[in-house]
């Protein structure tokens, strides 16, 4: 202990030398300042194409639509447009868009392709580096300037979005340069560095109002040179003030484009206006919030090694050194954004790159203490060559801490991407759509979302990888008439995505797929195409619930039922494993048991008067869709059963009513089963056509119809005949099993 108390003040004492070091000389400075640039440079050109930019990740595709309109419509700043909707307005609320306009003069003289699409970004992460080692360098000297200079630009590549092209690499870079010439012009009142401030802090703000964290180390540096002499702060209001215009009038502006045409960046709201971002106090009540800010942190600084830098180097600057708190002041700044904005971060990895140039000085700070740590205790306690190799030992432990033990250290050479879609599934039906004729078709999305709490954001991948235009429907769109109205308007094709996690929606598409063609269908993977070219013909119009076979006098009646499962495994073969068998009157009866979106887990085979539902066998792992559920089933799952009776109108052609066929349904228990937790098993999820729930019941035999098909006198008979005592079946029941819908009720199912 005695060692190590030891080896610790002197390590603080030689940082506190080597932070007041300042023998190096300028030009040998700027010389290694500008090999770290280039080498940054070179490796950003070498991987600028990943991913592809037709392949790319969503937040990409919104501000490349915005470039490519810029370049193709004139370049009229105030009117950033997007390409997918199928009509007018496209013109978008968003962020002051100088990115993708920047990037649109290079169009012109390099084309549209990876480089031209992502040097703006490319460009303000090089100069992130060279702004953090000026930062640095004013507040702690240049050795540990230069050190933060190589972090800054190492960090980012550890972030799948280190590549494209949007306003956070700007914004982060505005940033840092606002701060360094403020903290200039407080300090040596130069009429340039004002102006550069105004300047950077404007275009901070404007480019993402969330910015205003930046208050924080603005008051520092105000704090630390008028201590409390209030009178000096009035003639510091007016800089920030004048640097308020330009993001001032821009989200005037963008308010107004957000209530008179679209927001699908979710700065106002409005049409596709986005979720709400500010959820707080929910987010901050959940401890997966804290893994995932943890586990996103860990990725991009170096692992378990580089957050242990960090705290010992914002350790050493607020408990022993006289300089730095400029950092300490940022860094604080960033965890109130990162509070603040809780559902932000937690809905997205780039919004941490903001900590980017705090963490930088406080890692390279720990990391020097702690070799210097290694140095004095391998200095004190070895002998002979031992102390010889001090020094070399602690630079090699300290290296092999960065670059051994960090996880994930294979992203800094490459990327999760590579030549692959980031969307996948989006690609898969992208490429679907783009076979489809003609090729200008217009297509209906249903599903093309994410659910967030407060809201839904409307994506535009599938419209991007396909080319195409169309309209994406959403929560209260999904019906027969809207889909008449836009085929109207041009709609030729109808695409669904991810609907298992609405099953309205899900029940919605399985009706339409009654009445279009089906193009493409991937159930495992939850992909649907259609073409509404030509809707299909059915010579009578049938109750909801019906399908009449045509050309034939027999008809179906289908009823699907479904079972809500969440992601639990157990509850799912607790739900199945009541269900021993299932009993239809007449063997040609058929249907199947299925995962939402997935294909059918276990058939229902007919033989005979009785339809049995195989089961695995206690502890078999279920397999469908391709592959095996060790422990959950895909999230928002439901189960569904599919129950057909076949049957024949009466003379008049009409059919069976659907509670008299309800009727001939019998349930038997083969097991003894568990009793379902309610809390667990929602129903119903589905809404039409008719639809039940079954939880736990219990039955006694007795007699069964044998017969085929059952004519309506028959059926009719049997219903009415209830408590004749002529071949009934009495059912009961501990809960009620069964919630039909569309006029179905449970007093239709009492007896047999």
């Amino acid at each position: 202990m005695k060692h190590l108390v030891k080896a610790w003040r002197k390590s603080v004492e030689q940082v506190d030398g080597l932070v007041r070091y300042d023998s190096l000389p300028e030009r040998k400075a700027n010389l290694i300042l500008l090999a770290i640039v280039v080498l940054f440079a070179i490796f950003r050109m070498a991987t600028i194409h990943i991913p592809d930019i037709d392949r790319t990740v969503w937040k990409e595709i919104d501000h490349i639509m915005v470039s490519e309109n810029y370049y193709r419509h004139g370049y009229h700043f105030l009117k950033p447009e997007i390409s997918w909707p199928a009509e007018e307005p496209r013109v978008t609320a968003m962020e002051f868009p100088l990115v993708p306009f920047l990037a649109s003069l290079l169009y012109p003289v390099f084309g549209i392709n990876a480089f031209s699409v992502r040097l703006v970004p490319a460009i303000a992460f090089l100069l992130l580096i060279v702004y953090v080692y000026k930062l640095a360098r004013r507040e702690a000297g240049v050795v540990l300037a230069l050190m933060s200079a190589f972090f800054a630009g190492l960090f980012p590549l550890f972030d799948p979005f280190r590549n494209i092209l949007f306003s956070e690499p700007a914004m982060i870079f505005f940033s840092v340069f606002s701060i360094y010439h403020y903290a200039q012009w407080m300090d040596f009142r130069r009429k340039q560095d004002l102006a550069l401030f105004i300047l950077g802090f404007s275009l901070t703000l404007a480019l993402k109002p969330t910015a205003l964290y930046l208050l924080l180390p603005l008051a520092w540096i105000c704090f630390r040179k008028c201590r409390l002499n209030f009178k000096k702060y009035r003639a510091l209001a007016w800089p920030l003030a004048a640097a308020l215009i330009l993001p001032g009038l821009w989200y005037g502006y963008a308010y107004y484009l957000a209530q008179h045409c679209i927001d699908v960046f979710g700065v106002f709201g409005g049409r596709f206006g986005g979720h709400d971002k500010m959820q707080t106090f929910t987010m901050l009540s959940s401890i997966d919030w804290y893994y995932t800010m943890l586990w996103r942190l860990r990725v991009l600084l170096l692992g378990g090694p580089g957050l242990f830098f960090l705290l010992a180097g914002l350790a050493v600057s607020l408990f022993y050194l006289k300089r730095g708190q400029l950092f300490v002041a940022y860094l604080l700044a960033i965890a109130c954004y990162f509070i603040i904005v809780a559902e932000g971060q937690a809905d997205t990895s780039y919004r941490q790159l903001t900590i980017i140039p705090a963490a930088s000085f406080f890692i390279a700070l720990g990391l020097i203490t702690f070799g210097f740590f290694i140095y004095f205790l391998a200095l004190d306690s070895g002998k002979g060559r031992f102390k010889a190799a001090a020094l070399p030992f602690s630079l090699l432990t300290c290296l092999a801490l960065l670059i051994f033990f960090p996880v994930r250290k294979k992203h800094i050479f490459q990327s999760c991407y590579k030549n692959a879609p980031v969307h996948t599934a989006n690609w898969i039906l992208a490429q679907e759509i783009k076979k489809a004729k003609p090729d200008s078709a217009k297509i209906i999305m249903a599903g093309e979302y994410t659910i967030h709490k407060g809201g839904v954001d409307v994506s535009p991948v599938t419209y991007y990888y396909s080319g195409r235009q169309g309209w994406t429907l959403l929560e209260g769109q999904w019906d027969e008439a809207g889909i008449d109205e836009l085929k109207h308007r041009g709609a030729q094709l109808l695409g669904g995505i991810g609907y298992s996690r609405e099953p309205e929606l899900a029940q919605f598409l399985a009706e339409l797929c009654e009445q279009y063609e089906i193009l493409y269908q991937d159930c495992g993977k939850e992909l649907l195409l259609l073409s509404l070219q030509n809707r299909k013909e059915v010579s009578t119009p049938p109750p909801k619930g019906f399908i009449i076979k045509p050309g034939s006098d027999l008809g179906e009646l289908r009823i699907p039922f479904a079972v809500s499962v969440g992601n639990d495994l157990s509850v799912f073969m607790e739900a199945v494993g009541s269900l021993q068998s299932i009993d239809l009157l007449g063997p040609k009866a058929v249907g199947a048991i299925q995962l939402s979106g997935q294909a059918p887990l276990f058939g229902l085979q007919a033989g005979g008067k009785q339809i049995n539902l195989h089961v695995p066998a206690p502890g078999a792992k279920p397999v469908f869709g391709g592959g095996t559920y060790n422990d959950h089933l895909p999230p928002f799952s439901a189960v569904f059963f599919q129950l057909v009776q076949r049957f024949r109108p009466d003379e008049a052609g009409n059919p069976i009513p659907p509670e008299a066929v309800a009727g001939l349904l019998k349930f038997e228990k083969r097991r003894p089963a568990k009793k379902m937790n309610e809390k667990k098993f929602l129903g119903p999820p589905v809404g039409n056509p008719p639809c039940f729930v079954a939880q736990q019941h219990r039955q006694e035999t007795g007699h069964a119809q044998e017969e085929a098909d059952i004519t309506p006198a028959e059926a009719r008979e049997r219903q009415h005949g209830i408590g004749s005592g002529q071949g009934a079946v009495e059912i009961e029941y501990d809960e009620l099993p069964f919630h039909f819908c569309n006029g179905i009720t449970p007093s239709f199912i009492r007896k047999i």
